[in-house]
């Protein structure tokens, strides 16, 4: 399983975990001693990797929604649509979109 074949929810994994590593890295700091990140807290290439971040993350989520659209598969569609991490489910192992 290439990265190349199916990216977009791989890169939608790596959104989620990153930034958490990120945040665990910089816990020691003061400016979030109180133990929750507020955007005040953030520095500004600290909210934009925080953006990317997300829109990386939820990518995944359209992306199952067109697949399991085009493939006719409205069971997916509504399980994609309503339980967020379902999509991963979906765009990782269900409908890959290998097919033409």
């Amino acid at each position: 399983m290439a990265f190349k074949e199916n990216p977009v929810p791989k890169l939608g994994l790596v959104g989620m975990v990153v930034p958490n590593l990120y945040f665990l890295a910089i816990s020691s700091q003061e400016r979030i001693a109180s133990g929750l990140i507020e955007s005040t807290d953030l520095f500004w290439p600290e909210k934009i990797f925080v953006a990317v971040c997300l829109v990386l993350a939820l990518s995944p989520w359209p992306l199952a929604l067109y697949r399991a659209r085009a493939a006719g598969s409205w069971r997916w569609f509504i399980a994609c649509l309503f339980v967020w991490p379902v999509a991963y489910v979906y765009t990782l192992f269900i409908n890959r979109g290998d097919s033409p």
